[in-house]
């Protein structure tokens, strides 16, 4: 057994969050683990995979995601929601209806500036990596 995951008991957030935010709504429906990875150093800070079908079959989730669980334990209430939320706007549902069949199929929504721009309206620059972004927006940088 690894030392290097744990469940993490996010689900109350969650739930804060998927009540809060509607476009977060589609999550309900999702299976998702939660995670803490345990490293002195992580290239991230949370990550959000769809498990593949072998896995998906075995477990019964849609998703994994996993936290930085030294980072989680230093950060703020707004720096934990904030990365909750990021992870969870990974999560993409898309129904299609075929013949009057309805199919769902899980992917993985990908960054884009309207995921950031989003965040950044709500939480701020929660992130350093953030903070150029901000600062656009609130017209401190001038674009060249």
């Amino acid at each position: 057994m690894s030392n290097e995951y744990f469940d993490a008991p996010l689900e109350p957030l969650v739930k804060t969050l998927l009540g809060k935010y509607d476009e977060l709504a589609h999550c309900q429906t999702a299976k998702i683990k939660y995670l803490f990875k345990s490293s002195e150093h992580s290239k991230y800070l949370g990550k959000c995979n769809k498990a593949q079908k072998k896995w998906r079959h075995l477990t019964g989730f849609h998703y994994v995601i996993e936290i930085w669980r030294e980072w989680w334990e230093g950060a703020s209430d707004t720096q934990k929601e904030a990365l909750l939320y990021h992870e969870l706007r990974h999560v993409e549902k898309v129904v299609k209806v075929k013949k009057g069949v309805e199919t769902i199929k899980w992917k993985i929504r990908r960054h884009d500036e309207e995921l950031f721009l989003e965040e950044i309206r709500r939480y701020g620059a929660w992130n350093p990596s953030l903070t150029a972004l901000a600062k656009i927006m609130a017209g401190d940088i001038k674009e060249e």
